[in-house]
């Protein structure tokens, strides 16, 4: 039953959890509390296995002992987000991917379990890349009325980086699953779906992601040749290379195609394209240059944040502030999802703390791994190797991107870290280099933890449910006042519900000109600053009230802080100016 429910886990994480536009069935908030809930149940139905077994101990490196630790903390960071309300959803992640990683240890037993599972893993992989080739090289095929993106990738998955950082995770895996597999048969379709992968790949247009799978294939070839098999590193090149060839054959032969289709469709009735807002011809300014400037800006807030951090995800939020964000000039005028930086963001909402706790984790993992490496005669020598090439592979695209929170990467860096883990449980000789946790303290543990993460898993969920939901602006005053309330109980560190009491108290004034109306206006308004101080909608609306209450004063002050936003700066200039 566990086996099962683990496959059904990754096909959920793998196809609604990785963000594909046409399989996001609930919104973005519920598809994170559903794989929480099933990382929680997952967990669940492995303690009550290991408790049905005989074996007393359960053992966990330190790698992962410090991976959970960061996690743990990082959710803890919206204890002093300075937006709470924003970090509540990548803490919600961060404890759904503990509750994976322990059911991950409560799980395998045998080295065939792993294997499975990343079997399992890879296949998934493969029909995303054969979707893609198949949906990027048919676009007559597809409706009139339909967007074009620039990418192939992008009218598939929302963002070509973390498709392309996906695939990066299953090559390395191909490539060990390819020559395990004796069966011929299997052995040609794990073998075409790793061409596919190059393939598809190569599609996503990502620069970083082909340098890195290019460098996972000549590490490939060379550990081959140093293992004195060089009938398998001959296979890896001339995969390799059949892979770059069909890539090439393929646009040579799609690109009179695609013109004809993009004429078909541009003179379609309600077609629209959708092009890339950078200039081609300014490539190194527009993907170099403007990285090192939200490297920069990561860099500033964790100089002002430098021991807790400002909590999980506010980096968007906090970016203006930095002084880096242009009013003109593209594309510095462009507000930064995230810092493309793993590590500098990690610094920037989790702190020195933070920080200091991933790279334990991380050098400690590296650490074990290389001494399996060296001594050659330890056991499942291959699966051990391109595990570590595939975590080396996402850490460094992570130099240039932030795929950790976004989709799916948090659950498989766990799940990387802890088959590296299991590994090398089996292959040492050395018991004091992991702890034993007996059974009967593994229970206050689990339920322990269950407590600790159900509880905001729930409130997150009712929260979002009255937030989001469409029909909150179309009930009653009264009705409409009263889900504001609940919201507020669940969720007392978040500004919105207190931001849309502000407008309904405003919207109420408007019809009767009641002055009090505005005085409880301000006092939400005032309330939902404190929880979000970096939100200069807020600021200007209160310096609106106040004109209307005649107090200039307070006015001026209210404009003076929307003015440090460049985005706002013009317009609270004027208002400054008016009084």
């Amino acid at each position: 039953m566990q086996r099962c429910f683990l496959y059904f886990y990754i096909l959920i994480l793998s196809f609604v959890g990785s963000d594909i536009k046409n399989l996001q069935i609930i919104n973005y908030y519920n598809t994170c509390v559903l794989i929480v809930f099933l990382s929680i149940v997952f967990m669940t139905l492995n303690a009550v296995q290991f408790y049905n077994r005989k074996t007393d101990c359960i053992f966990i490196g330190r790698p992962e002992l410090f991976l959970f630790i960061f996690l743990f903390w990082s959710a803890a960071t919206f204890f002093f987000s300075v937006i709470p309300e924003v970090t509540i959803f990548p803490a919600i992640k961060c404890l759904g991917a503990i509750a994976f990683g322990l059911g991950l240890i409560l799980y395998l037993e045998k080295k065939e379990q792993l294997i499975q599972l990343w079997l399992v893993s890879y296949i998934f992989s493969g029909i995303h890349s054969s979707l893609l080739v198949i949906q990027g090289f048919f676009p007559l095929f597809l409706p009139e009325n339909i967007r074009i993106e620039s990418s192939p990738v992008l009218q598939f998955f929302t963002n070509a980086n973390y498709f392309s950082c996906y695939l990066l995770l299953h090559i390395p895996i191909g490539v060990y699953l390819y020559f395990r597999t004796p069966k011929s048969y299997s052995k040609f379709l794990i073998g075409l779906g790793w061409i596919t992968t190059l393939v598809a790949l190569g599609l996503s247009d990502s620069q970083a992601a082909l340098m890195i799978a290019c460098i996972q294939i000549l590490v490939s070839v060379a550990y081959f040749l140093s293992q004195k098999k060089p009938k398998r590193a001959t296979s890896v090149t001339l995969g390799a290379i059949a892979a770059y060839l069909i890539y090439f054959y393929l646009m040579n032969l799609t690109t009179d195609t695609n013109d004809l289709s993009l004429s078909t469709i541009i003179n379609a009735p309600g077609a629209k394209i959708i092009t890339s807002p950078f200039n081609e011809s300014n490539w190194v300014e527009q993907h170099i240059g403007i990285r090192l400037w939200y490297w920069l800006g990561a860099w500033k807030m964790f100089c002002e944040h430098w021991l807790l951090g400002n909590g999980l995800w506010t980096y968007n939020d906090l970016y203006p502030y930095t002084g880096l964000l242009k009013i003109s000039g593209d594309p510095y005028n462009i507000l930064p999802p995230h810092a493309h930086n793993l590590y500098l963001q990690t610094a920037a909402e989790t702190g020195l703390i933070g920080i200091l706790l991933l790279s334990f984790c991380l050098l400690l993992l590296f650490k074990n791994n290389i001494k399996i490496l060296i001594n050659k005669k330890r056991w499942n020598l291959d699966l051990n190797f391109f595990l570590l090439i595939s975590a080396i592979g996402f850490l460094i695209h992570n130099i240039s991107e932030s795929n950790w929170l976004n989709s799916l990467f948090v659950y498989y860096f766990v799940l990387i870290t802890l088959s590296i883990g299991y590994l090398y449980r089996k292959n040492s000789f050395e018991p004091f280099s992991f702890l034993t946790f007996r059974k009967k303290y593994f229970l206050p543990i689990y339920l322990f933890f269950v407590i600790v993460a159900c509880f905001p898993v729930v409130s997150f969920y009712k929260y979002n449910q009255i937030i989001i939901n469409p029909e909150i602006s179309l009930q009653t005053q009264a009705q409409f006042e009263d889900k504001l309330n609940q919201a507020i109980s669940l969720c007392e560190s978040c500004w919105r519900p207190r931001y849309l009491f502000g407008l309904a108290k405003i919207n109420r004034y408007q019809k009767t000109k009641r002055i009090e109306l505005l005085n409880e206006a301000q006092k939400h308004l005032s309330e939902a600053l404190a929880r979000n101080p970096y939100s200069p909608k807020i600021t200007m609306l209160q310096g609106n009230i106040y004109i209307l209450q005649n107090k200039n004063k307070e006015a001026i002050h209210s404009f003076e802080m929307a003015k440090k936003h460049p985005w706002y700066r013009s317009q609270a200039l004027k208002k400054i100016k008016s009084l």
